[in-house]
């Protein structure tokens, strides 16, 4: 019985049947389902992984593309702005060039005729050293800057004087300067029609040229489609009148607001009134005009130009053709008189004969006042020089003053003045210079090299001495010359016929749009990128949908034009730089405000606008619309941010 039962359990080979339960008790083949389950997450999660970092990519790209579009619209704009400022700025000082060509062609043949004469009478004025500086007197106490060395000259060399004029002659007759300075086909007033049309060109042209840059920058930047909002970012700016070059030319400042000199100057957003950096020979700022006639008004040393009446003719004849070119009515000291008429040869040099004279409309003076001391005798005084004797060395602090006009109505700057008798005294041979000394004491005066041991930089001194220090202060006025009634009609070739404005204006911001507030700086000055792809992903993407009800991924991006200090249309300083999304004012949406302007049309007048209405249609708009309905302020801050 025992065998039998062994042989139902045992095959012909003594192996082991399968009956139901051989399943249960063998373990073979058991760890097949189990890999077989996580080969199936793997692979779910393999392509979870792929799609995911298909997606962060897509992410980046599309985040790098909105940067792009934001930045590159805002660049053009910034391009438009600069572009428009440096026109206004070259056409401001090819005016002025022309104008001072014209005086100098004007002036230079009387200014030859009178140092010619002069030199030729034997009437020369030598140099000397009026009033000479020994550096090796001045020792650690002289500041930086406020020392000079070598000759100040109070009146010059006939002589010399006369071959500067004669270089200005000769300049004067080789060129031809109708072909340059001429209103009709002159090379310069073409160029100034250029320049004005190139800047209202750019006007017109520059939101063309940020929208369809920042497009095709989108798709450079494997976006599927991207724009900037707002769709067609217009500048700011009106035109302005011819007028409004006067004070950029000569104050180096904005036009007036209200059309007058004195008013507050504008269009200047949020900056300062100055907006051309040309800083004059004591400081003051002013525009190309005024610059560049400097150094001929105001020469250097005292009475350079002066004895050829150059400096002071041209003066006057640039000034008065700054109005011819203006329309400025004439001087109310003489309002009678026609605004083309100066005085060139009608003109007394000698005081004495000018201030009896009816005919003179006005002085003409130079200045210059300076303190100065004897450091080897105190009580000598500086001026007038003794003849034949050596004058020490003194410190000095120049104070010049520029060329001034005096009306000869009540006013005579000789009061309280010694008039000098001759060379030795300041004088050229006319004798038309006047000084006045006046002694002064000081415990300190670093300028004057007179310091002491111990004591502080103001106030009484602490030495037990109690030394005091004299000094002088010396003020010189020489006399220019006296204009007489006009002689001379001074000609329009070279500007516009009288009441006939050209047909040029400088480009200005429109204030009402573009006040410095927050919400024209949101709406004119600010730029939003947006780019965007199909968020469907690449690797099964049947089953990994986007679950975001806009089936595309959508970025955007935020760019600011701005300038660092004055904003206005005649500095060529405008930037862009990329800045968090939002306004200025915290209480701005953007999200709000970008819906806005993407529901804006393009202006229909707009020129060339066809290029851009044609590809940013409705359906492409479509995707960003869909992101704004869906975001706002809230939503972004709690979920996204």
């Amino acid at each position: 019985m025992n065998h039998a039962h062994e042989d139902r359990r045992c095959g012909a080979g003594g192996r082991l049947t399968r009956g139901p339960w051989g399943f249960h008790r063998s373990e073979d083949g058991q760890a097949i389902y189990v890999v077989v389950v996580f080969l199936f997450l793997l692979l779910g999660l393999t392509f979870l992984v792929l799609n995911t970092g298909e997606k962060l990519s897509h992410k980046i790209e599309m985040q790098s593309a909105a940067d792009s579009a934001a930045a590159t619209g805002a660049a053009w704009y910034c391009r438009g702005l600069n572009v428009i400022a440096m026109c206004n700025v070259n056409q401001v000082q090819i005016m002025s060039l022309i104008i001072l060509c014209d005086a100098l062609e004007t002036v230079t043949p009387p200014a030859v005729e009178v140092i010619d004469a002069l030199v030729k009478s034997g009437q020369d004025v030598a140099i000397e050293p009026r009033l000479s500086i020994d550096p090796t007197l001045a020792g650690n106490n002289m500041k930086s800057g406020a020392y000079y060395t070598g000759v100040m000259a109070v009146v010059g060399n006939a002589a010399y004087e006369q071959k500067i004029i004669h270089q200005f002659d000769d300049i004067v007759k080789a060129v031809n300067w109708p072909d340059y300075l001429n209103y009709n086909g002159g090379i310069l007033w073409e160029l100034l029609k250029l320049l004005d049309g190139f800047a209202h060109a750019m006007e017109v042209e520059t939101p063309l040229a940020s929208q369809r840059e920042a497009m095709d920058t989108a798709k450079k930047n494997h976006a599927d489609f991207g724009f900037v909002l707002p769709l067609w970012p217009a500048l700011p700016v009106v035109d302005g009148t011819f007028n409004d070059y006067y004070c950029p030319m000569v104050y180096g400042r904005m036009p007036p607001v209200n059309g007058t000199w004195n008013s507050p100057r504008g269009p200047v957003i949020g900056g300062f009134r100055y907006v051309m950096n040309y800083y004059g020979y004591r400081g003051q700022v002013m525009g190309p005009w005024s610059y560049w006639r400097e150094p001929i008004v105001s020469t250097r040393p005292m009475g350079l130009l002066d004895l050829s009446r150059l400096s002071v003719l041209f003066e006057i004849v640039s000034q008065k053709k700054l109005d011819m070119l203006f329309d400025i009515q004439s001087d109310a000291i003489n309002t009678v008189d026609p605004i083309d008429k100066v005085s060139l040869r009608n003109w007394e040099m000698d005081f004495t004969k000018a201030k009896g004279d009816l005919n003179v409309r006005n002085f003409w003076w130079e200045q210059v006042s300076f303190d100065c001391r004897f450091p080897n005798d105190e009580g000598k005084a500086p001026f007038p020089l003794q003849a034949g004797g050596a004058q020490d060395a003194i410190f000095w602090h120049p104070v010049p003053g520029p060329t001034t006009p005096f009306s000869n109505r009540g006013l005579d700057p000789r009061n309280g003045y010694t008039r000098a008798t001759n060379s030795l005294d300041g004088a050229d041979p006319r004798k038309q210079v006047w000084y006045k000394v006046t002694q002064r004491k000081t415990y300190l005066y670093h300028e004057l090299g007179i310091t002491q041991p111990h004591a502080p930089p103001y106030g009484p001194p602490t030495h037990p001495e109690d030394i005091q220090y004299i000094y002088w202060h010396v003020q010189i006025y020489r006399f220019d010359g006296a204009e007489k009634d006009p002689d001379t009609t001074l000609h329009r070739n070279y500007l516009p016929p009288a009441g006939d404005k050209p047909n040029l204006a400088p480009i200005l911001f429109d204030k009402d749009k573009a006040a410095f507030t927050f919400s024209n700086i949101d709406q004119y000055f600010t730029f939003n990128g947006v780019a965007y792809r199909k968020g469907q992903v690449n690797n099964w993407p049947s089953r990994f949908v986007n679950p975001n009800p806009n089936d595309n991924l959508v970025c955007y991006a935020q760019a600011r034009v701005y300038m660092r200090y004055s904003w206005d249309m005649f500095s060529q300083d405008w930037h862009v730089k990329l800045v968090q999304l939002g306004g200025e004012d915290s209480s701005t949406d953007p999200w709000a405000r970008m819906s806005s302007w993407l529901n804006q049309s393009i202006p229909s007048g707009a020129v060339n606008a066809s290029e851009v209405t044609s590809v940013l249609t409705d359906d492409r708009k479509d995707p960003v619309k869909k992101m704004l309905q869906g975001y706002n302020a809230t939503y972004v801050k709690e979920v996204t941010h």
